[in-house]
Protein backbone atom coordinates (compact mmCIF):
# COMPACT_ATOMS: atom_id res chain seq x y z
CA UNK A 1 0.00 0.00 0.00
CA UNK A 2 1.53 3.34 -1.33
CA UNK A 3 1.14 6.31 1.53
CA UNK A 4 2.67 9.85 1.70
CA UNK A 5 2.58 10.55 5.24
CA UNK A 6 5.99 10.79 6.58
CA UNK A 7 5.61 7.51 8.89
CA UNK A 8 3.90 4.10 7.55
CA UNK A 9 2.50 1.99 9.58
CA UNK A 10 2.32 -1.88 8.29
CA UNK A 11 1.88 -5.38 9.50
CA UNK A 12 2.97 -8.84 7.29
CA UNK A 13 -0.26 -10.21 6.62
CA UNK A 14 -0.42 -13.99 8.59
CA UNK A 15 -0.76 -16.24 5.42
CA UNK A 16 0.81 -19.20 7.15
CA UNK A 17 -1.74 -21.54 8.54
CA UNK A 18 -3.04 -20.73 12.40
CA UNK A 19 -3.18 -23.05 15.61
CA UNK A 20 -6.61 -23.17 16.04
CA UNK A 21 -6.45 -23.37 19.71
CA UNK A 22 -4.16 -20.60 20.51
CA UNK A 23 -5.85 -18.27 18.47
CA UNK A 24 -9.48 -18.64 19.38
CA UNK A 25 -7.46 -18.17 22.84
CA UNK A 26 -6.28 -14.68 21.68
CA UNK A 27 -9.66 -13.78 20.31
CA UNK A 28 -11.50 -15.04 23.76
CA UNK A 29 -9.47 -12.78 25.41
CA UNK A 30 -9.44 -10.06 23.28
CA UNK A 31 -13.82 -9.88 23.58
CA UNK A 32 -14.20 -8.26 26.95
CA UNK A 33 -11.62 -5.51 25.67
CA UNK A 34 -13.93 -5.01 22.82
CA UNK A 35 -17.45 -5.16 24.45
CA UNK A 36 -16.02 -1.91 27.10
CA UNK A 37 -15.17 -0.25 23.33
CA UNK A 38 -18.64 -0.91 22.39
CA UNK A 39 -20.44 -0.29 25.35
CA UNK A 40 -18.10 3.31 25.67
CA UNK A 41 -19.49 4.87 22.35
CA UNK A 42 -22.86 3.35 23.45
CA UNK A 43 -23.55 5.24 26.62
CA UNK A 44 -22.11 8.78 25.05
CA UNK A 45 -24.71 8.66 22.49
CA UNK A 46 -27.61 7.17 24.36
CA UNK A 47 -26.78 7.74 28.58
CA UNK A 48 -28.94 5.88 30.61
CA UNK A 49 -30.73 3.17 28.20
CA UNK A 50 -30.31 0.04 26.69
CA UNK A 51 -28.42 1.69 23.45
CA UNK A 52 -25.12 0.68 25.04
CA UNK A 53 -26.37 -3.10 25.41
CA UNK A 54 -27.45 -3.42 21.82
CA UNK A 55 -24.10 -1.86 20.70
CA UNK A 56 -22.34 -4.38 22.35
CA UNK A 57 -23.95 -6.99 21.01
CA UNK A 58 -23.73 -5.78 17.17
CA UNK A 59 -20.37 -5.83 18.18
CA UNK A 60 -20.17 -9.19 19.39
CA UNK A 61 -21.85 -10.60 16.47
CA UNK A 62 -19.76 -8.43 14.18
CA UNK A 63 -16.61 -10.14 15.68
CA UNK A 64 -17.91 -13.58 15.34
CA UNK A 65 -17.87 -14.47 11.89
CA UNK A 66 -13.85 -13.91 11.16
CA UNK A 67 -13.76 -15.59 14.80
CA UNK A 68 -15.06 -19.06 13.54
CA UNK A 69 -13.50 -18.42 10.34
CA UNK A 70 -10.39 -18.36 11.80
CA UNK A 71 -11.02 -21.12 14.07
CA UNK A 72 -12.32 -23.49 11.54
CA UNK A 73 -10.19 -22.48 8.29
CA UNK A 74 -7.22 -21.76 10.17
CA UNK A 75 -6.47 -18.36 8.63
CA UNK A 76 -7.67 -14.79 8.88
CA UNK A 77 -10.09 -13.76 6.72
CA UNK A 78 -7.96 -11.10 4.48
CA UNK A 79 -10.85 -8.15 4.34
CA UNK A 80 -10.78 -8.67 8.48
CA UNK A 81 -7.00 -8.31 8.17
CA UNK A 82 -7.20 -5.26 6.01
CA UNK A 83 -9.74 -3.60 7.96
CA UNK A 84 -8.31 -3.79 11.58
CA UNK A 85 -4.87 -2.83 10.43
CA UNK A 86 -6.74 0.48 9.07
CA UNK A 87 -8.09 1.25 12.22
CA UNK A 88 -4.54 0.89 13.82
CA UNK A 89 -3.19 3.44 11.49
CA UNK A 90 -6.44 5.73 11.91
CA UNK A 91 -5.70 5.09 15.72
CA UNK A 92 -2.13 5.92 15.53
CA UNK A 93 -2.93 9.33 13.61
CA UNK A 94 -5.12 10.34 15.80
CA UNK A 95 -2.84 9.48 19.15
CA UNK A 96 0.03 11.26 17.48
CA UNK A 97 -2.34 14.51 17.07
CA UNK A 98 -3.62 14.51 20.32
CA UNK A 99 -0.06 13.71 21.96
CA UNK A 100 1.10 16.73 19.95
CA UNK A 101 -1.34 18.76 21.30
CA UNK A 102 -0.97 17.90 25.03
CA UNK A 103 2.77 18.88 24.33
CA UNK A 104 2.01 22.11 22.97
CA UNK A 105 -0.41 23.32 25.44
CA UNK A 106 1.64 21.97 27.86
CA UNK A 107 5.09 23.69 27.13
CA UNK A 108 2.70 27.17 25.55
CA UNK A 109 -0.17 27.17 27.68
CA UNK A 110 -0.98 31.00 26.12
CA UNK A 111 -0.82 29.64 22.76
CA UNK A 112 -3.97 29.91 20.66
CA UNK A 113 -3.46 25.96 18.88
CA UNK A 114 -5.21 25.59 15.45
CA UNK A 115 -4.31 22.75 14.12
CA UNK A 116 -1.37 20.17 13.30
CA UNK A 117 -0.12 19.83 10.08
CA UNK A 118 0.92 16.97 8.79
CA UNK A 119 3.09 17.05 5.31
CA UNK A 120 4.62 14.31 3.32
CA UNK A 121 8.05 13.22 3.44
CA UNK A 122 9.72 15.21 0.72
CA UNK A 123 12.11 12.76 -1.34
CA UNK A 124 15.84 13.76 -1.74
CA UNK A 125 16.95 16.69 -3.94
CA UNK A 126 19.74 19.22 -4.08
CA UNK A 127 18.86 22.27 -1.98
CA UNK A 128 18.61 25.31 -2.96
CA UNK A 129 17.44 28.54 -1.58
CA UNK A 130 15.49 31.16 -3.54
CA UNK A 131 14.49 34.39 -1.79
CA UNK A 132 13.91 38.35 -2.47
CA UNK A 133 14.42 41.24 -0.79
CA UNK A 134 14.00 45.03 -1.12
CA UNK A 135 16.96 47.43 -2.25
CA UNK A 136 16.78 51.18 -2.16
CA UNK A 137 18.25 51.55 -5.43
CA UNK A 138 16.93 48.63 -7.70
CA UNK A 139 13.67 47.89 -5.64
CA UNK A 140 12.50 44.25 -5.64
CA UNK A 141 15.59 41.72 -5.68
CA UNK A 142 15.52 37.90 -6.74
CA UNK A 143 17.97 35.80 -5.08
CA UNK A 144 18.99 32.02 -5.67
CA UNK A 145 21.42 29.95 -4.26
CA UNK A 146 22.60 26.85 -2.27
CA UNK A 147 20.17 26.32 0.34
CA UNK A 148 20.49 24.45 3.41
CA UNK A 149 23.17 24.97 5.76
CA UNK A 150 25.61 26.04 2.99
CA UNK A 151 23.76 29.17 2.52
CA UNK A 152 25.92 30.76 5.35
CA UNK A 153 28.66 28.63 5.18
CA UNK A 154 29.57 28.87 0.82
CA UNK A 155 27.55 32.59 0.52
CA UNK A 156 27.39 31.32 -3.09
CA UNK A 157 24.11 33.73 -4.12
CA UNK A 158 23.44 35.38 -7.24
CA UNK A 159 20.83 38.70 -7.07
CA UNK A 160 19.09 40.03 -10.08
CA UNK A 161 16.17 42.92 -9.95
CA UNK A 162 12.99 41.63 -10.31
CA UNK A 163 11.03 40.06 -11.73
CA UNK A 164 12.83 37.57 -13.94
CA UNK A 165 11.70 34.98 -16.72
CA UNK A 166 12.44 31.47 -16.81
CA UNK A 167 15.10 31.84 -19.27
CA UNK A 168 17.12 34.37 -16.79
CA UNK A 169 16.43 32.77 -13.99
CA UNK A 170 18.57 29.52 -15.52
CA UNK A 171 21.05 31.68 -16.45
CA UNK A 172 21.20 32.91 -12.64
CA UNK A 173 21.61 28.99 -11.95
CA UNK A 174 24.46 28.17 -14.74
CA UNK A 175 26.27 31.12 -12.48
CA UNK A 176 26.56 29.66 -9.36
CA UNK A 177 29.87 27.93 -8.42
CA UNK A 178 28.21 24.69 -7.58
CA UNK A 179 26.27 24.91 -10.66
CA UNK A 180 27.77 21.59 -11.16
CA UNK A 181 25.55 19.75 -8.52
CA UNK A 182 22.35 20.27 -10.62
CA UNK A 183 24.06 18.71 -13.66
CA UNK A 184 24.67 15.13 -12.75
CA UNK A 185 27.77 15.48 -10.82
CA UNK A 186 29.96 12.33 -10.14
CA UNK A 187 27.13 10.19 -11.64
CA UNK A 188 24.28 11.65 -9.82
CA UNK A 189 21.01 12.22 -11.75
CA UNK A 190 20.61 15.66 -13.45
CA UNK A 191 18.38 18.05 -11.27
CA UNK A 192 14.73 19.56 -12.79
CA UNK A 193 16.51 22.94 -13.45
CA UNK A 194 13.19 23.76 -15.54
CA UNK A 195 11.25 23.80 -12.96
CA UNK A 196 13.49 25.25 -10.69
CA UNK A 197 13.73 28.02 -13.22
CA UNK A 198 10.17 28.45 -13.64
CA UNK A 199 9.72 28.81 -9.63
CA UNK A 200 12.34 31.17 -9.34
CA UNK A 201 10.65 33.08 -12.03
CA UNK A 202 7.06 33.05 -10.46
CA UNK A 203 9.03 33.98 -6.88
CA UNK A 204 10.30 37.31 -8.52
CA UNK A 205 7.12 38.13 -10.35
CA UNK A 206 5.20 37.84 -6.58
CA UNK A 207 7.51 40.21 -5.66
CA UNK A 208 7.58 42.26 -8.23
CA UNK A 209 3.74 43.24 -8.23
CA UNK A 210 3.21 43.17 -4.39
CA UNK A 211 6.59 45.40 -3.70
CA UNK A 212 4.46 47.60 -1.91
CA UNK A 213 3.62 44.69 0.58
CA UNK A 214 6.10 42.29 0.68
CA UNK A 215 9.65 43.03 2.50
CA UNK A 216 11.45 39.67 1.45
CA UNK A 217 10.53 36.15 0.77
CA UNK A 218 12.82 33.16 1.86
CA UNK A 219 12.35 29.59 0.66
CA UNK A 220 14.66 27.50 1.89
CA UNK A 221 15.06 24.87 1.69
CA UNK A 222 13.84 23.59 -2.23
CA UNK A 223 14.38 20.18 -2.96
CA UNK A 224 15.50 19.58 -6.80
CA UNK A 225 14.42 16.52 -7.77
CA UNK A 226 15.37 14.51 -11.05
CA UNK A 227 14.64 15.43 -13.76
CA UNK A 228 11.06 15.50 -14.56
CA UNK A 229 9.96 15.24 -10.91
CA UNK A 230 10.07 19.22 -9.84
CA UNK A 231 10.84 20.84 -6.99
CA UNK A 232 9.11 20.80 -3.40
CA UNK A 233 9.48 23.61 -0.81
CA UNK A 234 9.94 22.51 2.18
CA UNK A 235 10.06 25.69 3.92
CA UNK A 236 8.51 29.22 3.60
CA UNK A 237 9.18 32.95 5.03
CA UNK A 238 7.03 35.88 3.89
CA UNK A 239 7.69 38.93 5.48
CA UNK A 240 5.14 42.11 5.21
CA UNK A 241 5.85 45.49 5.27
CA UNK A 242 5.12 47.35 8.47
CA UNK A 243 2.29 50.05 8.01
Amino acid sequence: MVTTYPVHFDVDFPDRPLDRLTTAFRILVAIPILVVMAVLPGESFHAGGQTAGYVASGSGLLFLPPLLMIVFRQKYPRWWFDWSLNLLRFSNRVAAYLALLESAQRHRPEAAIQGVLVSPMAKKGVEIIVGTMQDATFGPMIMVGFGGITTELFRDVIYRPAPVSAAEAAAMLAELKAAPLLNGFRGAAKADVPALAQLISQVSVLAAQYAGVISEIEINPVLVHPVGQGVTIVDALVVLKKI
